[in-house]
């Protein structure tokens, strides 16, 4: 375990999950090139110059397109000492033909700018502040919420494996988040603020085995961990020990999913194991359609349906009925080939799968490398149509939905989005990691986001603060509950 330690420190004094600061971020990361813009900029027709292209302009450029050269011409050769009679005729007549309001638009100017100088507002000289106004800031857009584009708090992650398909970061409902670096879990108290070492007695872990995923139970203290041997572990929080180990996998499980006291795992081998935690002979039942390693799961709200992605570019739903329909005390583990519904979209890795918590049978899911899209899908009454398709412009590691707004948001590259929900309106871009998001996972009360980075930091976003609700205050005085008694003569 020392030599564990020693690893993931690289040599440097780093304490897991320690608060860091921006400078702090700025000078140990290196800065990639940034995002590119989710829209290219419009052009305003012949001039080819951008809408926003006033905003920080150096210099003048002449815009040919407007200006007369038979008029600039005129003014570059007339001249005004002439005595020659006919000269003066000549002159006459070259002015009413070119100088008529029609034709002269740009009077007397040789040279037509192809960006006009702003014009001094009142109280300025020069582009320069003169004095200060005291107009009224105009009022906030009604219905409009203010997001913070930059992190609530940065924590530091050394030794966080840059994986794309591994899922490496949980919320849980006690308020925990767990992260899995390298060899051990650490869990940061959101509420309180400490930090504990899950795997702080483990001595006996090879040196090549690590943490491929970890995900809290919905509602406990139990958090289950994947192993890059194929080993799914049951760890108590509460005690700092581990409860069970569930065999079964040849190959690394990068991905767990809950269902109540079930847990699904996925494996690098393409096969998906159901597992009831609260009996001996664990393995109930498996899902094997996916040849490829499956990096994205997630039961629905209902518990009936489970969603399942992988690196096959496959999208396929199952229904949890249809297995207990088969099982019996003769065949206690169901294998189940062909799911109810295969979703055909992606060109590339399904990492992010997610139900929508508010609207049944809608599923979102986002796409890899050569893919980058986040699609929407209608699973209603097995038809599994895609409803609706964004391009993001960078590889999609996961999508969450908002249960305060109707809203999604998503990890792609460096940063992270929050769209409106159908019409995929861009909310904001959150900015922050200096190279890819590998995960992100949402607080029990659906209000923060934390997002984990191939930059080592994990960072905690306040995406969703539900609306202040102003109290109706009454025009009629509170009689303080009194009565007053009149006699009738």
């Amino acid at each position: 375990m020392a030599d564990r330690k020693k690893m993931m420190m690289k040599g440097e004094k780093r304490e897991p999950l320690s608060p860091l600061s921006t400078a702090r971020v700025s000078a140990r990361t290196v800065r990639t090139k940034t995002a590119t813009p989710a829209k290219t900029p419009k052009t305003d027709g012949a001039s080819g110059a951008t809408k926003n292209e006033n905003n920080g302009y150096d210099r003048f450029i002449p815009r040919r397109t407007v200006m007369d050269n038979d008029v600039s011409n005129y003014h570059l050769h007339k001249s005004d000492n002439s005595q020659d009679e006919d000269e003066d005729e000549f002159q006459q007549k070259m002015k009413d033909n070119l100088l008529n309001s029609e034709v002269n638009k740009c009077q007397h100017k040789i040279l037509e700018m192809k960006i006009k100088p702003p014009e001094n507002r009142e109280g300025e000289v020069n582009g320069k502040l003169l004095y200060s106004t005291s107009k009224p800031t105009p009022a906030k857009k009604a219905g409009a919420r203010f997001i913070p584009s930059s992190a609530m708090k940065i924590l530091d992650a050394p030794d966080v494996s840059d994986d794309y398909y591994l899922n490496l970061l949980d919320w849980g409902s006690t308020g925990k988040v767990a992260i899995a670096l390298y060899q051990t879990i650490y869990l940061w108290d959101s509420v309180a603020g400490g930090v504990t070492d899950l795997f702080s007695q483990v001595t006996n872990m090879s040196n090549d085995t690590i943490i491929t995923s970890v995900k809290w139970i919905t509602d406990g203290t139990h958090i289950a961990v994947g192993m890059s041997n194929g080993t799914v572990e049951l760890w108590d929080t509460l005690k700092q020990e581990k409860v069970r180990a569930m065999r079964g996998h040849p190959q690394r499980v990068g991905v767990l999913a809950w269902n109540g006291p079930f847990l699904s795992s996925g494996c690098k081998d393409g096969s998906i194991h159901n597992h009831d935690v609260r009996i001996a002979n664990h393995h109930t039942s498996s899902f094997n359609s996916h040849v490829e390693e499956v990096c994205g799961m997630e039961w629905a709200p209902d518990g009936h349906y489970f969603a399942s992605g992988a690196n096959d570019y496959a999208l396929n739903v199952w229904d949890l009925r249809k297995v207990n329909a088969i099982a019996s005390a003769a065949q206690p583990c169901v294998e189940i080939d062909t799911p109810v519904m295969s979703l055909v979209g992606h060109t590339s890795a399904v990492k992010a799968v997610s139900w929508c918590p508010w609207q049944r049978h809608v599923l979102a899911s986002g796409g890899g490398i050569t893919d980058r899209n986040i699609k929407i899908w209608s699973t209603i009454r097995g038809t599994g149509n895609c409803i609706n398709s964004h391009d993001v412009m960078f590889p999609v590691s996961d999508v969450l939905w908002s249960e305060t707004y109707k809203e999604i948001v998503a990890s792609y590259g460096n940063n992270l989005g929050i769209w409106k929900y159908p019409s995929f309106d861009r909310e904001t871009e959150l900015l922050g990691h200096s190279e890819r998001v590998l995960a992100i996972s949402m607080s029990p009360d659906g209000q923060e986001v934390a997002s984990v980075g191939a930059d080592e930091t994990l960072r905690l976003w306040k995406c969703f603060e539900p609306p202040v609700k102003k109290a109706k205050t009454s025009s009629i005085k509170d009689l303080q509950g009194t009565t007053q008694k009149y006699t009738i003569r």
